[in-house]
């Protein structure tokens, strides 16, 4: 990472601005647009099922590559010991 947090940290903001969306968008589109729940879901569709298919991309993915090793920490940092390479 370049601002010198750790990846657990960046990981964690993740989920919960994902969370925040899940929880505020429906209040969104429901009370600000006036949208009734029937409306509601099949705009909240996409954003449930994209990790879904993104998963199931990812797995296949992986599979066709097999392990590779990846890091936040640059070859040349480390010492040559991680970075994104092929795992040995």
């Amino acid at each position: 990472m370049s601002n010198g947090a750790p990846a657990g940290r960046s990981a964690r903001s993740r989920v919960i601005v994902m969370t925040g969306v899940f929880f505020a968008l429906p209040l969104f589109l429901s009370i600000l647009l006036g949208l009734d729940a029937f409306e509601t879901g099949p705009g909240m569709l996409p954003l449930s099922l994209a990790p879904i298919l993104m998963g199931a991309g990812m797995g296949a993915l992986a599979s066709q590559l097999g392990n590779i090793m990846v890091s936040a920490v640059p070859v040349e940092r480390s010492g040559g010991r991680c970075g994104a390479g092929w795992w040995r």
